[in-house]
């Protein structure tokens, strides 16, 4: 064997062993995943990537089963057979929308994406679904949606009774009804500011100033203590409405 050869298998053992090294570090850290989505999932996992692959495809697999199924009977509700032609969803919301609802949890939310998928399916429905709702439907949590919805009918009930005045909400009264800690209303209502769904509150004040010549009030910022739907808020009502 001449030195050359020899450098050569030294340096070939080398790799393989350096390969085996990561080999065996890389099993560990898959055991190590393993543990932790063990505490994540709730339940022993013995292939942290198969297994979980397979779980979260179920999971997935469960909820485009009842989306389809609850968007279709809600489509028959409304007089739609199965073979009937209904809108065609654009791609840039129907996939965004499926992927969204098959990875929900909440069963109220599992059936308001329904509803939606169903609204931009039904060509006689009013509002044309937009990606903006899909959007802003992904980015609440259950009790945001309560509380929209909620407000929202308040809003057409009072509108029914006095159509020019502007309907607001408070923040006390929403968690007295609910019987949720008012500290959970402010942070579902901040979320709702986020996503320009509702608008703070302002009180005016008889103070007032001169800006650029003409007389301009104060006003006082309540934030999420009194607060009204935004147009945009009320369209999203809508569009996943009943």
């Amino acid at each position: 064997m001449t030195e050359e050869t020899s450098n050569e298998a030294i340096e070939t053992a080398r790799a393989v062993r350096a390969t085996a090294d990561a080999t065996k570090e890389a099993i560990g850290a898959i055991e190590k995943t393993g543990g932790f989505l063990n505490r994540v999932f709730g339940a022993a996992i013995e292939d942290s990537i198969g297994v979980v692959a397979d779980r979260i495809k179920f999971f997935r697999l469960q909820n485009y089963i009842s989306l389809s199924e609850n968007t279709a009977k809600r489509l028959r509700d409304r007089g739609y057979s199965e073979d009937a032609i209904t809108k065609i969803v654009p791609l840039k919301v129907a996939i965004p929308l499926i992927e969204s609802a098959t990875l929900e949890e909440d069963p109220d939310l599992q059936t308001l994406w329904a509803e939606l998928l169903a609204n931009a399916m039904d060509p006689k429905f009013d509002i044309d679904v937009s990606i903006r709702h899909v959007s802003l439907l992904r980015e609440m949590e259950p009790l945001d949606v309560k509380i929209l919805s909620a407000c929202h009918a308040q809003m057409l009930a009072e509108e029914h009774k006095n159509a020019s005045d502007k309907v607001f909400f408070k923040r006390k009264e929403i968690a007295e009804n609910f019987g949720v800690p008012e500290r959970s209303i402010e942070a579902s209502l901040l979320n709702l500011i986020r996503l320009s769904c509702i608008d703070p509150g302002f009180v005016p004040t008889s103070m007032s100033t001169n800006v650029e010549g003409r007389r301009v009030s104060y006003s006082i910022y309540l934030g999420t203590e009194l607060f009204s739907l935004t147009s945009l808020g009320i369209e999203l009502c809508m569009a996943a409405g009943g």
